[in-house]
């Protein structure tokens, strides 16, 4: 990332010099300690972030999908930053639902009613039609 307008660097360190200065200095570059929300890495940096957190919580990838996760006692599915939870059990789904939320801000719901653009629905007898 170049030094915006209004900054320039003195030494080895960035200063505010004005707004109304441009920055013509193309000597410098900025590091980014955190990603930008939009860059192009930005979402391949997210998607680091997440496995290494699944792993972490015992997950393994699968060798031949790998936004499948899967644990003994759950199985993740991620599609971009939209992912489904499956569980037995609602007590493993909220410890993972707080873990996930410990790292990233997240939205859930207990249940599937659309997912990308599929109708889910389940019927009494436990069958999940698409």
């Amino acid at each position: 990332m170049e030094v915006p307008a209004g900054y320039s660097v003195h030494d080895g360190k960035l200063a505010f010099s004005g707004e109304t200065n441009r920055n013509t200095d193309k000597s410098f570059v900025l590091k980014l300690l955190k990603n930008i929300y939009g860059l192009k890495q930005a979402g391949y940096n997210w998607y680091n972030k997440l496995t290494d957190e699944l792993f972490k919580a015992g997950f393994r990838q699968s060798a031949v999908n790998k936004c499948l996760f899967i644990r003994d006692d759950c199985i993740i599915i991620v599609y971009v930053d939209d992912c489904l939870l499956f569980s037995q059990s609602d007590t493993v789904l909220d410890e993972m639902l707080t873990l996930l939320n410990q790292q990233f801000k997240i939205t859930s719901s207990h249940s599937i009613e659309n997912y990308l653009g599929l109708e889910v629905s389940k019927s009494v007898d436990n069958v999940i039609t698409l």
